[in-house]
């Protein structure tokens, strides 16, 4: 029996996806690809050489009649011209190709050459399910690269390491952590900050904010955690939170504040002392849709009418 020939896989990606695309190479090793079977651009093992240029090594890679293409569409993908490229030189080839979506993209966003109506991989969907098309994949590959299942350790590490993406997708695909160490106190039009302390303990991490407006004439202060520019309009559409754990010293009104794209979308919250899990729907916040691309900053702010001083503490803030 003649052996299948050795294919090229090659994985279309955007950069900022990387950190997922990683996990789905060690999950291709286990189903015995070898190094010299992929192609994956984020990976030092499997990227171009040092001293190759990379335009024409991805010219001549894709003109390869035996090359099958794993695209992993996300938001990200369709922003990248050098994806874009990729799937153009694809769908010219007519080459064969599989399709990821990467969590919270969706079949409907699909655009270009990719056929939207060819049923591909959801990464965000029930474990069970994921586990049976992951499976399901693993036997096509095997088919195209004319590889054979081995014997039951090979097989029991296979599902170990599918097991382990599955959870991995979970934790991508279900939250966004924030880095409370990436902080600052401010009095609104004040230059004077001295009405806002505030301390971050990274034993602990948990940030501590005393709020005292007789040290300034600010009718506002808060403590403003930078989050980068995070699009979570998907998140917003799925129906997902803003959780935090917060307490204060005596029970008053703090306003959570999102900074959108081009707006401050706001929500009030009653603090107890002892501390408390808050989730708000982010639906709550209210704001325009398009402005939920973008979100810098989130806030907790005291007004001066409300309050005198006070101290509130606040840990473990997670968009899930």
């Amino acid at each position: 029996m003649n052996k299948k020939k050795r294919r090229l896989l090659f994985i279309s990606h955007a950069e900022k996806d990387s950190e997922i695309v990683s996990e789905f190479v060690d999950l291709l090793y286990n189903i015995g690809l070898r190094t010299e079977d992929m192609f994956c651009s984020s990976r030092t093992d499997l990227d171009i050489a040092i001293g190759e240029d990379i335009y024409d090594y991805l010219r001549k890679t894709l003109d390869l009649d035996d090359v099958i293409t794993v695209f992993m569409l996300s938001d990200n993908y369709y922003k990248s011209a050098a994806c874009l490229n990729e799937m153009g030189a694809v769908w010219l080839k007519q080459s064969s190709y599989y399709t990821f979506l990467l969590p919270e993209f969706e079949y409907k966003d699909i655009k270009g050459a990719i056929n939207a109506n060819v049923k591909g991989i959801k990464l965000d969907i029930t474990n069970k399910r994921l586990n049976g098309d992951l499976t399901n994949f693993k036997k096509r590959i095997e088919n195209d690269f004319g590889i054979k299942p081995s014997d039951c350790i090979e097989i029991n590490r296979w599902e170990k390491q599918r097991d382990h993406f599955v959870d991995f997708i979970n934790k991508y695909s279900n939250e966004i952590k924030i880095d409370l160490a990436n902080y600052r106190g401010y009095c609104i039009h004040e230059e004077n900050y001295g009405g806002c302390k505030v301390v971050y303990d990274n034993t602990t991490n948990v940030i501590q904010t005393t709020f005292d407006f007789s040290k300034t004439n600010s009718q506002v202060c808060s403590v403003v955690f930078f989050v980068g520019e995070i699009n979570v309009l998907k998140k917003l559409q799925n129906n997902k939170h803003l959780s935090f754990m917060l307490k204060a010293d005596n029970e008053i009104d703090v306003t959570v504040e999102l900074r959108l794209k081009n707006q401050d979308a706001q929500h009030k919250i009653h603090t107890t002392k002892d501390w408390t899990e808050y989730s708000i729907p982010l639906k709550e916040f209210g704001g325009a849709t398009d402005n939920w691309k973008v979100l810098t900053e989130i806030k907790f702010l005291t007004f001066r009418k409300e309050i005198r001083a006070e101290t509130i503490y606040i840990k473990d803030i997670v968009l899930t």
